[in-house]
């Protein structure tokens, strides 16, 4: 099966000096010794990647109170740079802020809500914090908002109230607003279909650095979408997109090099560009990597791709890991685990998994 092309030490101080014989102590005063100051410190020790360090001025503050220093004492767990991540910490810290009404530690209890993290996922309650934080002004928030309406995750499918919130976003400075608003006028969802509109957000989210619409205008011009088909143009909007880091940029310019589409073919730089996205957990990119070293006989390799990418419903994966267990290739045969594959993927009519299984 070949892949397809698929359409974020406590400072030191001076010890204090013993007071001189028959003289007064003189109380000495802690420097940060107020919720502002401690967060003050803690920042810059934030800003110098100090983070252990950072902590327990940022846990004083934020047992006195102060959201700004919950909101980054969640950020500190969330993230677990220098001290043990803790999703279940983070979330505590975050929901603390959020009650603060702290817009962005309000949208961090919607993102863990929304993805499961620290607590049990629920599109509902992501959907309810991601309004509030919207409300508030933060534009993520109003993006992933958009996001739930379009793929109707905890909410009612509305493209009507997506793009109201991508307008939104992208009127508070979101770029990645601008591709989705594009991608709904190319494709006509809630808006009239027009592939000039669609080309002028992408562009305009282009301009301001989104790497999601870079890659939007790589695939504009391979297809030629209200454009003149151009793929010299699609590949160095992929490469800038992959550049920036985007995976599907990754995946997309990958897919280029593997098939020689506009550029000299290269399994080696596919496969470069695939393992930079499938870093990430870029399905298409673990299935796409996993067949190429299922190639050239990297059976380990390709088993623990298929395996990933199979985990998460890919059914080209699925169908592939039934043929190496089929074959025995890096497990044990199996015919039985191979058909239970071949099922997941048959029940996603992938056409390859229903042929294997008539044939079984």
């Amino acid at each position: 099966p070949e892949p397809e092309l698929n359409t974020t030490p406590q400072p030191e101080r001076k010890p204090a000096q013993e007071p001189a014989q028959n003289m007064t102590a003189e109380p000495i005063s802690t420097p940060a010794s107020n919720p502002e100051d401690l967060v003050a410190e803690g920042k810059a020790l934030i800003d110098e990647k100090k983070y252990a360090d950072a902590l327990p001025l940022l846990e004083l503050a934020a047992s006195m109170g102060n959201a700004k220093a919950q909101y980054n004492v969640g950020n500190l767990y969330f993230w677990g740079n220098d001290i043990p991540r803790s999703y279940e910490k983070a979330f505590e810290y975050y929901q603390l802020a959020a009650d603060e009404k702290y817009p962005e530690a309000i949208y961090m209890v919607g993102c863990m809500y929304e993805y499961g993290y620290g607590v049990p996922q629920s599109f509902e309650n992501a959907a309810i914090y991601y309004r509030q934080a919207a409300e508030l002004g933060e534009s993520t928030a109003m993006y992933n908002l958009g996001l739930l309406y379009y793929h109707e995750r905890g909410v009612p499918q509305s493209y009507d109230t997506a793009i109201k919130y991508f307008r939104q976003a992208a009127e508070y400075g979101n770029s990645e607003a601008l591709t989705m608003i594009g991608y709904m006028y190319q494709y006509g969802q809630g808006v009239t279909q027009s592939y000039n509109e669609a080309l002028k957000y992408f562009q305009d989210g282009a301009d301001k650095g989104s790497s999601s619409a870079l890659n939007a205008l790589g695939l504009t011009y391979e297809k030629g979408r209200g454009v003149t088909q151009n793929l010299k143009k699609a590949i160095e909007y992929y490469q800038v997109s992959a550049d920036l880091g985007y995976a599907v940029g990754q995946y997309n310019l990958g897919v280029m090099y593997y098939y020689g589409r506009g550029i000299a073919q290269s399994y080696d730089l596919a496969a470069k560009y695939w393992q930079m996205a499938a870093a990430q957990g870029y399905t298409d990119a673990q299935s796409g990597l996993g067949f190429i070293y299922w190639r050239s006989g990297q059976y380990d390799e390709a088993l623990s791709l298929f395996e990933q990418a199979a985990a998460k419903g890919d059914p080209e994966a699925q169908y592939n890991l039934g043929v190496m267990y089929n074959m025995g290739q890096g497990v044990e045969k199996s015919v039985e685990t191979a058909v239970m594959y071949w099922k997941q993927a048959a029940a996603q009519g992938y056409q390859a998994a229903i042929d294997a299984l008539n044939s079984h």
